[in-house]
């Protein structure tokens, strides 16, 4: 199937980042898919201003979202997977009784934002330093390390298109998502050369053979964003903030 852009069923659009551009914040990127384009900005961890935002045993991570394209929270389910995501890529037994804050910004929705936010989600929290389970980076040099004990978090968004053959569309545009008969979004993290699901968030009429389908075609597909957020974080040390075009 040729889609509307010219890509075929599995091909990703263009992907840009840019990382420390707030210099207020402890870390932030910009990150685009396409046309969607949104920022993140990490800050702390802190001490808390008030006790009860505090976990004695572990660090708290608060989000704000900012969409002045539509001034709309996002719904809880989608705040509860990105949420969900970011807890499991934290080490938070590492920060106790402290909190980290994540703005995100959204830009421009030009489809698959909930992987565009995850995907700057991580490099801003890289920026910041924020130790992570899913990313292991080396010092000085702040290059991931990609052997046979790394870990990532990616998140690869798809739709089933609304046509008689179903395919499966991965990196939909904001018009395809309009006309989709399903929307699928799932987070992988990589354990010991193993992808492993870490959340979904699904909408639409699927069956489980459907999503069953999606996973076997999105988890072979990780390794197109892990060369780009290599790439990023290898390429930082020399231009800060930085662009990356693939």
């Amino acid at each position: 199937m040729i889609r509307q852009d010219l890509r075929n069923n599995h091909q990703y659009r263009e992907l840009c980042s840019e990382l420390g551009l707030i210099s207020e914040a402890d870390g932030s990127c910009k990150f685009s898919t396409g046309r969607t384009v949104v920022q993140v900005s990490i800050y702390g961890p802190n001490q808390p201003k008030y006790s009860r935002h505090e976990e004695y045993d572990k660090l708290t991570v608060e989000i704000e979202f900012n969409d002045p394209t539509t001034n709309k929270l996002p719904d809880a389910s989608l705040q509860k997977f990105i949420m969900t995501c970011l807890n499991k890529a934290i080490c938070l037994s590492n920060f106790p009784r402290m909190v980290l804050l994540v703005k995100v910004y959204i830009i421009f929705n030009g489809g698959s934002l909930l992987s565009t936010v995850l995907h700057a989600c991580n490099l801003a929290l890289i920026d910041a330093g924020v130790p992570l389970n899913f990313l292991m980076v080396r010092n000085p040099y702040i290059s991931i390390l990609f052997s046979s004990v790394c870990y990532y978090q990616v998140c690869i968004s798809g739709i089933i298109s609304p046509d008689a053959r179903h395919d499966i569309l991965l990196d939909p545009t904001s018009e395809e998502e309009k006309s989709a008969e399903a929307r699928f979004n799932i987070a992988y993290g990589q354990i010991s050369n193993s992808n492993q699901i870490i959340a979904t968030y699904n909408t639409g009429r699927f069956r489980l053979q459907q999503l069953a389908n999606f996973d076997d075609v999105s988890s072979r597909n990780c390794l197109h964003f892990l060369s780009f957020m290599r790439s990023t974080i290898e390429n930082s040390r020399k231009h800060n903030p930085m662009l990356l075009i693939t």
